[in-house]
């Protein structure tokens, strides 16, 4: 029996939403969001199989908080997240 999930976005301020998935609440950034979206649907193809690398939630919001420092320095170097 397939369990069915519960998905959500609600816009929690200005710039932030806040996306439930089944019990896991993550909030993201506007821009976070819209990087989130597109590795989704870059990754949705018919008969295509790539491994994920899985990360817990703690190396996530690390860096997290490395791209934002970053995006608000005058450094020009490559996003760790997306190499972009």
């Amino acid at each position: 029996m397939i369990k069915e999930r519960r998905f959500e976005c609600v816009k929690v301020a200005k710039d932030y939403h806040e996306i439930t998935i089944d019990s896991h609440e993550f909030v993201l950034e506007r821009s976070e969001l819209r990087h989130l979206i597109e590795i989704l649907d870059n990754s949705i193809d018919i008969g295509r199989e790539d491994t994920v690398e899985a990360i817990d939630a703690d190396e996530y919001m690390d860096m997290l908080a490395k791209a934002k420092a970053a995006a608000l320095n005058d450094m020009d170097e490559d996003c760790e997240m997306c190499g972009s």
